[in-house]
């Protein structure tokens, strides 16, 4: 994929955004100049303080409870090539090429800070490496959030110095032969790099705000594919009114039902079964099936679906700020401060700030996932979905039409509700009890990955479903402006189900379509929905 554009590093603009082109590969980066001269004053510092013999931790002395170990200046070096080898112990799955490409590019924005006290050779050493082909080898289990994350970050370093294991062009080599035939060199470590490469919350923040990006997406499109369920429903529009919302003034809340009123607007499958317009009499006298067509008022995951989706779209916008801060922040120990010459041992590297937001979004996320299952079953259900067929195939019975699309979406959601048990509030005391309290926060923020893969396939089951019912209900022609656009993106692809056919292949198809960013998907079409008018 050719990269269309170049994203400037300055240690404190990085946005959520450019990130996500970094880690796709879509951007090259450069950094700013400026910076660089920052981060040369804080380096001058720890050059100066190693002159004076002072004793300052993890540059003297040694790491954890063995900060009372003081560390002779002939083993300076030494000490951070340890750092490195010695915590770069992770275990299971690698992250991803695109995650651990965000992480090398959160890292390198925190050195640019200029509070690290890093040389300007290892800044360079980690731009080179970014915008290499080389995508170090990074097992994702092994931090526990406290102290940063050192265990997955030591896995980066090893690589930088030649050591380690790294994908090159999708093949897994040692660091030093990625490094060659990349044409990178091997960096030198110098006094406190080893620890300012380890140190600081990158890996968590880098996969809390892939997971933002995500999920700004994912809330997008589960809104159209509910605006096309509701007129498979026939649904009552007065839930969506501005008075509504105007006593309840949550910020999503108004959003979402201003949204979904001006998506099926010119609908003339929305009210058209609404009871105001047809009398108690003529009803009553009506057999069953036709009598559930009609209703005062639609179900909770219909007429609450600004509510819930609301509280989902607040839920990520205040992460994302946290994400914001966080990927803008000096997040080692110590902290160099060039101005009045101070070297600080403080605590931003703890990842609380980071485990309770990601731990939120997985509960927000989740829940959009829940909702959709009950339209789902609701869409499946002959009793539910006024007037319907059963599973929504005819001749039932010899096809079970989507009744297993449900079982699939039960399965899922129930899962995310195991996911979504919060990390946050656990503690496991590390390092001879000097690291005494850690927050999960790595836990907190991988476990959201698989909730979002979940609620993706969620999601996937209620467009295939709704447009099926769309069909059975009279057509697209009936459909607003709006919903017609989702319904024949999927129409495009995938068939009116007439008799059963292996329906995984539509799934995967369904989430295809949901997933592609690029231009003219169908993502491309309402990535607006949300913005004021």
């Amino acid at each position: 994929m050719g990269r269309s554009n170049t994203v400037r590093l300055d240690g404190n603009s990085l946005t959520i955004s450019d990130l996500f082109k970094i880690s796709t590969g879509n951007s090259s980066v450069e950094i700013d100049e400026y910076s660089i001269q920052k981060a040369e004053k804080s380096h001058n510092i720890v050059r100066d303080a190693l002159q004076s013999s002072e004793t300052i931790y993890g540059i003297t002395t040694g790491f954890g409870s063995l900060e009372n170990k003081r560390i002779n200046m002939k083993s300076i070096l030494k000490l951070q090539e340890n750092i490195l080898m010695s915590h770069a112990m992770g275990t299971g799955e690698p992250y991803s090429r695109e995650i651990v490409k965000a992480i090398v590019a959160l890292r390198l924005n925190t050195l640019l800070k200029g509070y690290s006290g890093v040389s300007v050779e290892l800044i360079r050493s980690f731009l080179d490496l970014l915008n290499s082909e080389v995508i170090p080898f990074v097992p994702s289990k092994g931090s526990v959030g406290a102290s940063g994350d050192l265990c997955p970050l030591a896995h980066i370093g090893l690589v930088l110095i030649g050591k380690g294991k790294a994908y090159l062009k999708d093949k897994l080599v040692n660091g030093a032969t990625a490094l060659r035939k990349a044409n990178l060199k091997p960096y030198r470590l110098k006094a406190k790099e080893g620890l300012a490469i380890t140190n600081g919350t990158t890996v968590m923040s880098a996969l809390l705000a892939l997971a933002c990006h995500e999920s700004e997406r994912l809330l997008k499109l589960s809104l159209c594919i509910s605006a096309l369920s509701l007129e498979a429903f026939l649904s009552i529009s007065s839930s969506f009114t501005d008075k509504i919302s105007e006593v309840r003034p949550h910020k999503g809340q108004r959003k979402i039902s201003r949204a979904l009123k001006n998506m099926l607007k010119n609908s003339r499958y929305i009210d058209s079964a609404d009871l105001s317009k047809i009398e108690y009499d003529k009803i009553n006298s009506m057999g069953d099936k036709q009598k559930a067509i009609y209703r005062v008022q639609d179900s909770y995951s219909l007429r609450c679906i600004p509510v819930v989706l609301g509280a989902s779209y607040d839920a990520i916008e205040y992460v994302k700020n946290v994400v914001r801060i966080e990927i803008n922040s000096a997040t080692d120990n110590p902290l160099i401060f060039p101005d009045s010459r101070e070297i600080i041992s403080a605590c931003n590297f703890h990842g609380q700030p980071l485990a309770i937001s990601a731990d939120f979004l997985a509960i927000a996320i989740s829940e959009i996932g829940n909702i959709s299952e009950r339209r789902l079953a609701k869409l499946l259900d002959c009793k539910n979905n006024y007037g319907l067929l059963a599973y929504l195939i005819n001749n039932g019975g010899l096809n079970s039409g989507y009744m297993i699309s449900q079982y699939t979406a039960a399965s899922l959601a129930s899962e995310n509700k195991v996911l979504c048990h919060p990390a946050s509030c656990d503690s496991i005391p590390t390092s001879a009890n000097q690291e005494d309290h850690v927050s999960m926060g790595n836990h907190a923020a991988r476990k959201i990955h698989q909730v979002l893969e979940n609620v993706w396939a969620i999601i996937a089951l209620e467009y295939l479903a709704s447009a099926q019912a769309v069909d059975l209900r009279g057509g697209e022609k009936k459909l607003s402006p709006f919903t017609r656009k989702i319904y024949n993106a999927l129409r495009e692809n995938i068939n009116f189900l007439e008799n059963d056919r292996e329906m995984h292949k539509d799934l995967e198809t369904c989430i295809s379509i949901l997933k592609d960013t690029n231009e003219n998907s169908l993502y491309d079409k309402i990535k607006d929905i949300l913005d004021d008018k």
